[in-house]
Parts: C-alpha cells; sequence; structure tokens
C-alpha cells in the first residue's frame, strides 16, 4: 500500500492484528465524527474561559492555537510501538495514544503560563458525572520545571471532551500543551528534523537542539524581566490613579471634573482611544493599565499633563461616560450592562498581608503570593544557589554567568524540604540579586534578603506609601506576621 511517499504493507506492521489500511478506514470516519468536533470545542471552550478569567491586556499575550489531528500513519504506528501486544482493533487507539487530538496555549511569557496552568488545574477532573471540559494534570508532565534530556520545554494537560454521539456523549481525550513563544519556536525549529519514528537521530542534531533549548531558555527568562520592567512602568501610572476605596459609581453619580473641555486634536485622539477601550473589553481593566496603554498609543509625553486634563482620571472620566466606573482599589472601567460584583478580580482581595504587600500584588501579578513564614525559605534557597553558581564559574564550568542563578535556584530545590517554594517565587527572588552583584561569591541569605527588601521598599517609596505600611511590608518579607515582630519585643 502506498502511503505518500511510504511504501507500507499490508500486513500488521509490528504484531497489531490489524493492516493500516483497515486502520485507515476506521480512523478518517472517527476523525470526522469525534476527533474534529472534540478539537473544535476544546478550543472554544479554552477561548472563552481565559477570556472570562484574564482582562484584555493579559489576552493580548495568549493565543490558543488552532490544533491539529494525528495523521493516521503516524497513529497507527505509535500504537504499534504503544500496544501491540494488547490491541485488538484500530477503535484502542483511544485507549492506549493520548494525543490523537492536540492542542497548545502559546504564552509571550513564563509568568503567563504560570496563570494559565492553575488556571487549568481548577478545572473539574474527568469522571462520569462531568458535564462540560474536564482536565488532568500528571506533575511528571511538567516539561517546563524539568526539560526533558532532548531540551524540550512545556507543560502537559489532559483534556476530557464531550462529544454527541447517538447514544449519549463520548468522551475524548485531547493533550493540551502550554509553552511559551520561544519555547514553542524551539519545537516548530527540532520537531520535524528530530521527531522521526523509528529513525535514529544524528548525536550533532541532538546537541545542536539541547543548545538551542538552553539559549531560548536564558531569553525566556529575559523576556519575564521585560514584562516585569513593564509592570513598573505602570506603577508610576498608579500613584496618580489610585483613589480612595468605596463602592462602585457611575460616572453620572460622580461631580464632573472641573477641568475646561480640551480642544485640541490629540485630546480628541486621546477619548476616542479610552472611549474604544472601554467599550471593547470584556473584563474589568484598572485606570493604570488603561493610563499605560493610553501612552503607549499616543506617546509617552501623555502623562506630563494628560492633553490638558490635568490627571488621567478626569481624562478617563471625561471619555467614557456611558461605562461604569468602579473606584475599587486602583479603580476599574467594567465592560458595559456589568457590575462590579460579577467579577472574582474585584473580590479578590488579601485582607492578611500589610497594606504594602497588597500592593505590590496588585502592581505585580507576578509578586509571589506566599506568607511571611515561606520568605525567609526563599532567600535561604537563593543563597545556595548563589553559592552553587559561584563554585561554578570559579571552576568555569561552561559559559556560566549570572543569567543561570534562576536555574540554578529551581534546580537546587526540586527536591528537598523546599521543594514546594515554586518556580515564580524562586525567579522572582533570583532576578532582583542577579541584577545586583557580580554573584562570584555565595551571599548569605540575610545579604539576598536585603537586596530583595530594599528594592521593594524602595518600589513602595516611589509610589508615596506611608512609612508605617513600608515598616510592616519589610516585617513580613522577613518573615514576621503582623504584630509578631513587635511581640517579640
Amino acid at each position: 500500500m502506498q502511503y505518500g511517499e511510504v511504501e507500507i504493507s499490508t500486513e500488521g506492521e509490528r504484531g497489531l492484528p490489524f493492516t493500516l489500511e483497515q486502520f485507515t478506514s476506521w480512523y478518517e470516519e472517527f476523525a470526522t465524527t469525534r476527533l474534529q468536533p472534540a478539537k473544535d470545542s476544546a478550543k472554544q471552550t479554552l477561548v472563552e474561559l481565559l477570556k472570562e478569567k484574564f482582562d484584555d491586556s493579559r489576552m493580548r499575550r495568549i493565543r490558543v492555537s488552532d490544533g491539529r489531528i494525528k495523521e493516521p500513519l503516524r497513529a497507527y504506528r505509535r500504537l504499534a510501538e504503544k500496544a501491540a501486544d494488547r490491541a485488538t482493533g484500530p477503535d484502542d487507539a483511544c485507549t492506549y495514544l493520548r494525543d490523537l487530538v492536540g492542542l497548545r496555549i502559546i504564552c509571550t511569557n513564563l509568568e503567563d503560563v504560570d496563570s494559565v496552568s492553575s488556571l487549568l488545574k481548577k478545572l473539574p477532573a474527568p469522571n462520569e458525572e462531568s458535564k462540560g471540559l474536564s482536565c488532568k494534570h500528571d506533575p511528571t508532565k511538567d516539561y517546563i520545571s524539568n526539560p526533558k534530556a532532548s531540551g524540550y520545554r512545556s507543560i502537559h494537560f489532559d483534556l476530557f471532551v464531550p462529544v454527541l454521539v447517538p447514544d449519549g456523549f463520548q468522551y475524548i481525550r485531547c493533550e493540551l500543551q502550554v509553552r511559551t513563544l520561544l519555547q514553542d519556536s524551539w519545537g516548530e525549529l527540532t520537531h520535524e528534523d528530530t521527531y522521526k519514528p523509528g529513525s535514529e537521530v544524528p548525536h550533532i542534531i541532538t546537541v545542536m537542539s539541547q543548545r538551542m533549548a538552553d539559549v531560548m531558555a536564558t531569553l525566556d527568562d529575559m523576556a519575564q524581566d521585560l514584562r516585569n520592567v513593564l509592570t513598573e512602568e505602570a506603577e508610576a501610572e498608579e500613584v496618580e490613579v489610585e483613589t480612595m476605596d468605596s463602592e462602585s459609581s457611575t460616572p453620572s453619580d460622580l461631580e464632573s471634573p472641573d477641568v475646561e473641555q480640551p480642544t485640541t486634536t490629540l485630546a480628541a485622539e486621546a477619548r476616542a482611544f479610552l472611549s474604544f477601550r472601554a467599550k471593547t473589553i470584556n473584563a474589568p481593566i484598572s485606570f493604570a493599565e488603561l493610563a499605560f496603554e493610553t501612552r503607549r498609543e499616543l506617546g509617552a509625553d501623555a502623562a506630563h499633563y494628560w492633553f490638558g486634563y490635568g490627571n488621567f482620571k478626569n481624562l478617563l472620566l471625561n471619555s467614557v461616560p456611558q461605562e461604569q466606573v468602579a473606584l475599587t482599589g486602583p479603580g476599574y472601567v467594567i465592560p458595559d450592562g456589568s457590575k462590579p460584583d460579577d467579577f472574582a478580580l474585584l473580590k479578590s482581595r488579601d485582607h492578611t498581608s500589610p497594606a504594602g504587600i497588597q500592593r505590590l500584588r496588585k502592581l505585580d501579578n507576578s509578586f509571589p503570593a506566599i506568607e511571611a513564614e515561606t520568605w525567609p525559605l526563599l532567600f535561604a534557597a537563593v543563597s545556595e544557589a548563589t553559592g552553587i553558581l559561584a563554585k561554578k564559574r570559579k571552576h568555569q564550568q561552561g559559559n556560566v554567568s549570572g543569567f543561570h542563578l534562576p536555574i540554578i535556584a529551581r534546580d537546587a530545590t526540586a527536591t528537598g524540604e523546599n521543594h514546594n517554594l515554586g518556580r515564580n517565587a524562586l525567579n522572582y527572588v533570583s532576578r532582583y540579586v542577579q541584577f545586583s552583584q557580580d554573584l562570584d561569591a555565595e551571599l548569605s541569605p540575610t545579604e539576598i534578603a536585603n537586596i530583595f527588601v530594599d528594592a521593594q521598599t524602595s518600589r513602595l517609596r516611589r509610589l508615596g506609601t506611608r512609612e508605617t505600611d513600608i515598616e510592616e511590608t519589610e516585617a513580613w518579607l522577613r518573615g514576621y506576621s503582623p504584630g509578631e515582630r513587635d511581640s517579640k519585643g
């Protein structure tokens, strides 16, 4: 039998009790009636889920792929490799192959990969009572925390999608991969050259693929640093637009800003831009995020006088009079026809940590959400990593630099008592350290804490935070719960 450019025997391959021709005949119908509907339904559900949980600015950094259905030849050969001694018919492919349908969620940075993965883990587990999309996650399939030897990085999930059949529903398993844009690029560059079933990959290709993966992992860390810097840029806007915490109000309930309506072309463009953004959002968006977008759209100089309105809040309230404005925390614009209570974003308040910590978390989604007693453990883990890095540099073990500190910290805590610290928290602290020192010698936990605490308290002072709040924040970061430091005298 001729299949493309490949000649296949009509006898069962590698012990399968049916031929490729028989398998293909069954598979093509199954793909049309089961796999294609499952793929389309899974993609639509994922897009809706992400849009419900993430605001517009986050969604611009996340993309759900169209997906693919495994080709009959590859499915047949894969089934032969995995279950030749157990498969009795073509439909056993559903039992033994988990990736007949494949989907990807591609994010521009590691922070968004973490956020998407956390959301997926909250989906219901598959069971007979599941009525919609369900999800199963095997921690061993986290190939970002534990990359494969080839350099492959991605987090895998098994999705189970109900497909309507004549006698009810059949649940089709789909493999979902969550990865960064750079990790996806590595896969696209190497997959077709290195993944050929039944063939041996030349050693030089394996080595080059591994090196490319390591370079792209470093670039991913740099991309996350860039995202953190962009977030800090928005902090300047937070000072200007932050308002007192109050009940939701509409512009008609607020007193109109006592400023003359600017008539310049730029002012008109700014009002038009904000009006358009407010009409197209499907989730709350903060004043600070809108201010940052306005500067990006109309130029950084916009923040000097905000086109004659004096401050961003005045500009906003004169641009979106028909939209509901919530003055919760820093202030949000709510989608038309909605109420603030409809959105978990406005209800997710942290009432246990100091006000300074809450403010840092609001401004920076990647700021670690951990308790006071965990921070000293985190600083100790990064301290250990600086020691390992210093030894590697001393003995010139490869081209090791400060950029490798987050990776070393994650590897050093993969096992042992600190294995639950979390990749995001380790990355976050490590990056502050790697840019502050040459890292030729090990830094103590106290030195690590000083670097990090000084950076965060400086951020808060730039925002005009009260000194009492800053002192409480420093105590929290050094491991003291509210009031604990005072009680210990």
